[in-house]
């Protein structure tokens, strides 16, 4: 919509009507916007935690599961804890 040859009226559908599937780049809804985020590996454990999570908080998160030092003021989003096994 930011874009110079973008339309000049932008329609919102009703939030159970989607001119998308689940996981595509589109839609306002929330049944469009959220979807699962499922992480797998050593130290992670198999209990379902149910938090919320942003896709800006997805790096943050490997990197402090992984033990890797970095600067959370270059980051957007912040580390969600992850169930240890």
């Amino acid at each position: 919509m930011a874009e110079p040859s973008g339309a000049d009226v932008v329609g919102l559908l009703a939030s159970d009507v989607t001119y998308g599937v689940i996981g595509d780049h589109g839609g306002h809804s929330k049944l469009i916007q959220e979807i699962p985020m499922v992480f797998y590996g050593p130290g992670v454990g198999s209990k379902d935690p149910n938090t919320r999570m942003r896709l800006v908080d997805v790096l943050p998160t490997i990197l402090e599961t992984m033990g890797i030092n970095y600067d959370q003021a270059e980051l957007d989003g912040e580390a969600v804890k992850l169930p240890k096994p």
